[in-house]
Parts: C-alpha cells; structure tokens; sequence
C-alpha cells in the first residue's frame, strides 16, 4: 500500500454512495478525526441503525468507538458508506475491500481494533468456549437435516 491518509483526507477523496447498498463503510467522528472501517451485507441504513442502536445503548464491542461517542455525543459522528458491493457478492470481496481500505488510512487514526479482519486470531480458549456454547441441543441446527 503506498501513502497512507488521515481519515479526513481520505474522505475528500471519496465518491458518494447510496445508503440502500452494500459495502464498505466509515464512522467518522468529527471531534478527534478518528474511523471506524467496516463491511455490510445488507443495506448501509440497516447497518448505521444496528450501530447507531448499540452505540447508544452503550453496547458496542469496540471499546474505542463506544467511549468517543459517549464522550463526544451522536452529533459529532458522521456514517458514510465508501463503496458499494453487490450483495450477493461472496463474503472474502466485503473483507477483501474492508481490509484493503483500513490500509490506506492511518492507523492512529482508526477506531478498528484489528487491522485485517481476514486474519483476526482466535485463541484456544475461545474455541473451546464457542464449542461449549453451540454443542448438542444448544446449536440451533441440532435435530435438524437437510
């Protein structure tokens, strides 16, 4: 990846997208300069409203991007899809293109905890913990066929 950019450099560069797409997307937050990257399957309004719920229920896993927007308030964050990808699209182009666009851009300037969403590790324990959870009667396939 050649020169990285501040989020806010980034978006000047940017052409608008519709929200009824799918793609990737930015949360942009006014006040520090700081993003959020992410990749949607469904409709970026679908996915703004998950985030903007969760968000203001105090809810959402990212640690960072909770804590500016209780600091800095709704007002000071802006969510801007910033390319479109077909829905039907296999899930590997959204992460490709969610990861190639966290590679343009700063890293001290991003909210997104791991910078390559195709290669964030998983340990033992969580494994063990995910297969406690979802075995036998507790997966939600279980005593089903297809």
């Amino acid at each position: 990846m050649g020169t990285k950019l501040k989020p806010i450099e980034f978006l000047s560069l940017v052409q608008p997208v519709k929200n009824q797409y799918a793609g990737i997307y930015m949360i942009f937050c006014i006040e520090n300069e700081k993003a959020y990257v992410g990749h949607t399957t469904v409709s970026f309004t679908k996915r703004f409203c998950a985030h903007i719920d969760r968000l203001s229920t105090n809810q959402n896993i990212n640690f960072h991007l909770q804590n500016a927007w209780n600091l800095y308030g709704a007002e000071k964050f802006q969510f801007i899809p910033i390319f479109q990808i077909d829905t039907k699209a296999p899930i590997e182009e959204f992460l490709k293109a969610e990861e190639y666009y966290i590679d343009c851009l700063l890293p001290e300037f991003l909210f997104n905890k791991h910078l390559h969403p195709t290669q964030i590790p998983i340990s033992r324990t969580s494994k063990q913990k995910l297969s406690e959870r979802f075995s036998g009667d507790k997966n939600p396939m279980y005593g089903r066929h297809h």
